[in-house]
């Protein structure tokens, strides 16, 4: 029948060299794997770390900006409601006021300006437009705005606009403008009585704050308001920030200007504008790329040296295996002292060393063993079988015992005849039954010889009876195990009571277990006798050691559980045989 070959065994079947080498590969192989997916872990971690420490310094950096756009729009709220504010542009707003008064209103408005906010670094401008159109002007730069911003300007004042405005004058110096309608407060009359204008130097603010941070002039920051550039106004990369794709995430790596840029937002407090940084990622990504062929170069030179010291270990394990393996072919063949090999073992303490004084240590103990015990016990045996072979020839002596059977019959010995066919019985059972186990049918068929024999010799005083399971016919017992025992029992009790006793054998089930039982009178026997004989502590004579014989082989063949088991009971020796069921012919439970 051709067995089906499994995966498993195609494995199996792997010289044990490439076997190395395919858990040489998969190691090397897992290593490079894991590496390559570590470093891109890594290199998101990375990315990730950039974006949590420019997110941080932004949301800083505008915060820090936020607050000082919001002190400039305090600031433009106290003097929107300036008492003395308010006092001296009704008078320029009055029509009739004099020139005189007009003029001292004035230079209020200016002398309040410089002694409150002159050390103010980041107020380039203070002007106050009048409801008459006269404008106030206050500052270290007072050159007029575009018309575009102007023309804001009027429409807020026009328009009655509440509130503070933000915006962007387009100046190269990125200044903004905080624009706010100064009400009448007398009166809450709220009447529009001018507007205020803030310049604000956004340029030096966001410059503090970047300083006051120690952040890397390396980063490029944008202020936005919608698609807008604030800050700075004058820069060819803010002028492209409008062409920046939409945001898939708290960052994005972008080709803006020609270069990789790495990309932050974040929002400018209530202004609803947005501070945009730009750090270069180009030296970046350039040293993250190098990184990467670094790190597969070293991977793959590793592999390789892996590789190359791996074969090198390997043909070595291997040369000693070989060599292993030619002694252990050698002695098979030959069964000769192993090869002294070209490799001196005994001072090698490895587990390959071990292996081969081991091996020489066995071989020579094994072939000594041979010659000083197998050899000389097997010529021992060859000389005694021919000596017996000369004496005792089994047809010969079945021969004799059929011409004796043959006398006593035309002489009418029919004691004679019976002890004389009963043991031929017994011994052609002895000589031709070759197997090692036999049915229970045949053991009581040698039984039933050798009680004729002594049911003859003892006469009355041997009295036996036999009970068996006719099912349990074909359970397997050792060969003469039964006759043995019947022996015992005849030797130990009818022998040695001259009134004679009864001796009964039964074969029965217990279970899974066949049990067969003799047991006699007039005698008793020592529960312990197994022990003892194996000990030697018996003083017993005869027949123990047969005892012992065939508890032993009966252990051998069907296990521990079963053999012989003894005891007395009511004046009576009790000796069973317990094997298993199962041990019936055929392999099959023989009652089931």
């Amino acid at each position: 029948m051709k067995t089906k070959t499994t995966w498993r065994t195609r494995i199996g079947n792997i010289r044990l060299k490439h076997k190395f080498y395919l858990i040489l590969l998969f190691v090397v192989f897992s290593i490079s794997i894991g590496a390559i997916v570590s470093y891109q872990f890594m290199l998101k971690n990375y990315n990730r770390m950039i974006y949590a420490k420019t997110a941080e310094n932004l949301t800083a950096l505008s915060s820090k900006i936020n607050d000082n756009l919001q002190t400039i729009q305090d600031t433009s709220g106290l003097i929107a409601v300036s008492s003395g504010i308010q006092d001296h542009l009704s008078v320029i707003n009055d029509p009739n006021s004099s020139r005189m008064d007009y003029l001292n209103s004035r230079q209020a408005v200016i002398r309040y300006f410089t002694a409150n906010f002159s050390s103010n670094p980041y107020i380039m401008e203070i002007s106050i437009q009048a409801k008459d159109g006269t404008v106030i002007t206050f500052g270290r730069d007072s050159s007029p705005e575009s018309r575009s911003v102007q023309k804001t300007m009027n429409d807020v004042l026009r328009e009655n606009r509440g509130g503070t405005n933000w915006i962007s004058t387009g100046r190269s110096d990125s200044s903004i403008l905080c624009i706010r309608a100064i009400r009448k407060v007398k009166n809450l009359s709220l009447k529009n009585i001018g507007l205020l204008a803030i310049r604000v130097d956004l340029e030096k603010m966001v410059s503090d704050a970047r300083e006051s941070m120690g952040e890397s002039r390396d980063t490029e920051l944008f202020i936005q308001a919608g698609s807008a550039a604030i800050y700075p106004v004058s820069s060819p990369s803010g002028k492209e920030l409008g062409n920046l794709p939409p945001v898939e995430g708290p960052y994005q790596i972008v080709n803006f200007g020609g270069n990789r840029k790495f990309v932050v937002r974040s929002s400018l407090g209530n202004l609803h504008w947005t501070c945009i940084s730009l750090t270069n990622y180009n030296q970046i990504f350039r040293s993250l790329v190098f990184s990467n062929i670094l790190f597969i170069a070293i991977v793959v030179i590793i592999a390789f040296a892996a590789i190359f010291v791996s074969n090198y270990i390997v043909r070595k394990i291997l040369r000693h295996i070989n060599i292993l393996i030619e002694k252990l072919n050698d002695f098979k063949n030959d069964s000769a002292p192993p090869k002294k090999a070209e490799y001196d073992y005994s001072n090698r303490m490895d587990e390959l060393g071990a292996m081969h004084r081991g091996f020489d240590n066995m071989a020579n103990r094994i072939n000594q063993l041979i010659q000083e015990n197998y050899v000389k016990q097997l010529l021992i045996k060859d000389t005694q079988l021919k000596i017996l072979e000369q004496q005792i020839n089994p047809h010969f002596l079945f021969n004799t015992l059929e011409s004796i059977n043959w006398m006593a019959k035309v002489k009418k010995e029919d004691q004679i005849s019976v002890m004389t066919e009963s043991l031929g019985s017994m011994l052609r059972y002895t000589v031709n039954e070759k197997a090692d186990v036999v049915p229970i049918s045949k053991e009581l068929d040698v039984v039933q010889s050798y009680m004729a024999i002594q049911q003859i010799r003892f006469d009355d005083r041997l009295r036996f009876t036999e009970e068996v399971d006719p099912a349990l016919l074909s359970v397997s017992v050792p060969k003469m195990c039964v006759q043995p025992l019947l022996e015992n029992a005849i030797q130990y009790s009818v022998e040695k009571n001259v009134d004679g006793c009864s001796v009964d054998l039964s074969v029965f089930r217990e279970g899974k277990t066949v049990a067969i039982r003799i047991q006699n009178e007039g005698s008793r026997i020592d529960t312990d006798i197994l022990n003892k004989m194996e000990t030697k502590k018996t003083g017993r004579k005869g027949s123990g050691i047969g005892l012992a014989n065939i508890n032993r082989r009966i252990q051998l063949i069907f296990g521990s559980q079963y053999g012989l088991f003894f005891q007395n009971r009511d004046n009576l020796a009790i000796v069973t045989i317990r094997v298993p069921v199962a041990a019936a012919k055929g392999g099959s439970e023989c009652c089931d």
